[in-house]
């Protein structure tokens, strides 16, 4: 293979990468945030949710909002985004950067309160996006 095609294919390679899909910071696998993102729209369908009471359960403890880290505990989550340590931070990125229909806010643990600002002792949850935000 000449030096131009070579240099063909490596920028064919390069430029075939969608940017929904972003290397974890490990350079193993990569992950497909979109598809993330809509796998969580799916939890929160109506038709999902009339019949999960596990999730319905959640949302009413923690003021209509999941916590990520259970999300990422699912299985089909956990299929997505393989890395353990990666998980909740990409469950989280996708709500916030890939979807209209979710938000993420910051919860008090103690309480199950939406805050208005994460710190160190609140917790990220998942939800749909309010009406009138």
């Amino acid at each position: 293979m000449s030096s131009a095609e070579k240099k063909d294919v490596e920028t064919e390679a390069c430029s075939a990468t969608p940017a929904r899909v972003a290397e974890s910071e490990k350079g193993r696998e990569s992950i497909d945030f979109l598809q993330l993102a809509q796998q969580l729209e799916e939890y929160f369908a109506p038709q999902n949710l009339e019949q999960d009471t596990y999730l319905q359960t959640l949302m009413n403890l923690n003021d209509g909002y999941v916590p990520a880290n259970i999300l990422s505990d699912y299985a089909k989550v956990k299929k997505l985004v393989p890395n353990v340590d990666e998980r909740t931070n990409a469950v989280v990125k996708a709500a916030s950067e890939y979807s209209n229909v979710l938000q993420v806010v910051a919860i008090n643990p103690s309480t199950g309160k939406k805050v208005s600002k994460h710190k160190s002792k609140t917790i990220l949850a998942i939800g749909l996006v309010e009406k009138g935000s």
